[in-house]
């Protein structure tokens, strides 16, 4: 399970939600936790899902999709593109 911290609308109070993903993804999800990376997601005003991998300041890598049936393959290519920018190489 990849653990993210959701902003919940109207007045952005935090939840902690998460989702399940294949093995791989969960070990680079995992790893970036570890070196202090953080997940978060919001769904906007507008329906869409905003979601972030940061690490202190620093975004890593996010995604904006619609909320339904891509929301999983987004989370894929967004723990991916954050763990090959965290650990180059």
């Amino acid at each position: 399970m990849i653990p993210f911290t959701q902003f919940k609308l109207p007045d952005g109070h935090q939840v902690e939600v998460s989702i399940e993903r294949p093995q791989p993804v969960e070990q680079a999800a995992k790893a970036l936790i570890e070196a202090g990376c953080r997940f978060e997601i919001e769904v906007l005003m507008t329906g869409e899902i905003n979601m972030e991998v940061q690490n202190g300041d620093r975004l890593l890598a996010g995604e904006l999709c619609a909320n339904g049936p891509t929301v999983p393959e987004a989370v894929d290519r967004m723990v991916t593109n954050a763990f090959k920018i965290q650990f180059p190489g």
